[in-house]
């Protein structure tokens, strides 16, 4: 019983430190490029399926998906800089195209 005293700060340290730890996922940057081209892969696909219904606005076709997918990835991840977004919106719409040709 005291050996259980003597280390119970001990383990209620551990417990807390534990269940921070699944709490909160660290995050890393390639986490976070991760998550922009399944994202951006998931935008294109959207912008693609909206144009078709008629529910972007404007007569230009890659225009109105560009910015639909370019706004919705500045909202999602605003901490990263603009060339980013471009090249991975540009390589997900490859990808989209690619994938409806097979």
């Amino acid at each position: 019983m005291e050996l259980l005293a003597q280390w119970g700060w001990a383990v209620a340290l551990l417990v807390a430190v534990v269940a921070l730890f699944l709490k909160v996922k660290p995050t890393t940057l390639s986490g976070s490029l991760d998550d922009l081209w399944v994202d951006a892969k998931d935008y294109v696909k959207l912008a693609e399926s909206l144009w078709d219904n008629g529910k972007l606005p404007g007569d230009d076709a890659s225009k109105a998906k560009f910015n639909f997918v370019f706004e919705a990835l500045k909202q999602r991840f605003p901490d990263l800089d603009e060339n980013t977004l471009i090249n991975t919106l540009e390589a997900a719409v490859k990808w989209v195209k690619l994938l409806i040709k097979k």
